[in-house]
C-alpha cells in the first residue's frame, strides 16, 4: 500500500484550502540572545487578523531580530527561543521558506533590474508551488493588473525602480509582499526613511491594504508615531491591555545595548516625484473583511532581564 510521504501544508497553503478562515499569530514565552547576553524574556502576545500590534524599542534593542527570528532567519551571533503558531499551526520547527510569513523593511528590496510588473510577478511566483501549478498565464496577468490597481501605479508598470518615488516604491514593496499571499505581515521600520508627510500617508496605506486582507500585523518600530494613529495600549504578560500611556517613551530602554547591523539604512529619495505620493489613498473598508481590533503598543523596555538572570544556561 502506497505511504503519501508529502510535506504537511504550510500556513499560506493551509490558508488557501480554508478561504474565509480568520487568521491569528500567536507568540508564545519568546526569548533573545546576543551571545549569552539576554535581550528580552516571556514576550508573548497575540495578533489577530485585521490588528496592528506595535513592538516599541530604540534603535538595536532587539525589535528586528524578533521579526528575524519570526521568519526563521536569525544572522549569527543571535539565538531565539519560544513558540510561534498561525492559527494551530506551529511555525518555530518550520524552516524559513515554509512560515508564510511576509515582511516589509525599511528598504524595499525591490529588484532593480526588473520593471514594476516583473517585482510584482515576482511576488506572485513566491507563493506555493501548489498554488503555483494551477495558476494559468492569464489568472497571473489578471491578478498583476488588480495589484497595480489597488498600488494607484497603473501606468507605471514597465517602469525601472530607480525611476520610482520612496512611496511608490513601497507601495511596489507591500503589493509584491501580499501577491505571495502570506498569512502574517511582519513591519521593520519601513516608514523611517520617509519624511513626515509621507510618512503618515503610507502608514494609512499599508495599515488599510492589510486590514483589508485579514491579516494579523506586526510592526517594529522605535517612533511611537508609527503605530496606528500614534496611539496604543501596553501588553502585559499575559496580553492583557493596560491604559494608554500618551507619555510613553521607548527610548527609556537604556540598558538594551544590540550592534547586529541587522539592516542598512535605505537609500531612495522620498522626495521625488512626490506629488503622486501626495494622491495616495487607504484602502476602502471591506465589508466581508475583520476591522482592526484594539491597536497594541509592546514596550520590549518591560520583557527586559533582571540583571542577575541576564545570561543564557
Amino acid at each position: 500500500m502506497a505511504t503519501d510521504k508529502s510535506e504537511p501544508p504550510t500556513p499560506r497553503e493551509a490558508g488557501a484550502a480554508g478561504q474565509g478562515k480568520t487568521t491569528t499569530l500567536r507568540v508564545e514565552k519568546a526569548q533573545l540572545w546576543s551571545g549569552k547576553t539576554s535581550l528580552f524574556q516571556d514576550l508573548s502576545f497575540t495578533v489577530r487578523a485585521g490588528e496592528v500590534v506595535s513592538v516599541m524599542a530604540p534603535s538595536g534593542a532587539g525589535k528586528s531580530a524578533l521579526l528575524h527570528w519570526l521568519c526563521g532567519t536569525l544572522p549569527a551571533g543571535l539565538r531565539g527561543a519560544g513558540k510561534i503558531f498561525v492559527n494551530d499551526t506551529a511555525l518555530h520547527d518550520l524552516p524559513a521558506e515554509r512560515r508564510g510569513l511576509g515582511i516589509l523593511f525599511q528598504d524595499d528590496l525591490l529588484f532593480p533590474h526588473m520593471t514594476v510588473r516583473e517585482n510584482l510577478l515576482f511576488g506572485l511566483d513566491g507563493g506555493s508551488n501548489r498554488s503555483k501549478q494551477t495558476r494559468s498565464r492569464s489568472e497571473r496577468g489578471r491578478r498583476m493588473e488588480e495589484a497595480l490597481v489597488r498600488a494607484e501605479l497603473q501606468g507605471y508598470e514597465n517602469r525601472l525602480p530607480r525611476a520610482l518615488s520612496g512611496g511608490q516604491r513601497m507601495r511596489v514593496a507591500l503589493f509584491r509582499t501580499l501577491l505571495s499571499a502570506p498569512q502574517a505581515l511582519l513591519l521593520d521600520e519601513p516608514f523611517s526613511a520617509l519624511d513626515v508627510a509621507l510618512r503618515v500617508r503610507m502608514r494609512a496605506f499599508v495599515f488599510s491594504h492589510a486590514r483589508q486582507e485579514g491579516l494579523p500585523v506586526l510592526l517594529a518600530s522605535h517612533d511611537p508615531a508609527d503605530a496606528p494613529d500614534g496611539q496604543g495600549s501596553a501588553v502585559g504578560d499575559k496580553d492583557k491591555a493596560l491604559p494608554s500611556n500618551p507619555n510613553f517613551n521607548p527610548n527609556s530602554n537604556a540598558h538594551f545595548n544590540l550592534h547586529s547591523n541587522l539592516h542598512s539604512n535605505s537609500h531612495f529619495n522620498s522626495h521625488s516625484n512626490a506629488q503622486s505620493d501626495s494622491q495616495i489613498q487607504p484602502a476602502p473598508e471591506s465589508h466581508g473583511g475583520n476591522p482592526a481590533t484594539e491597536k497594541k503598543i509592546i514596550a520590549l523596555a518591560d520583557y527586559a532581564p533582571e540583571p542577575t538572570k541576564s545570561h543564557a544556561p
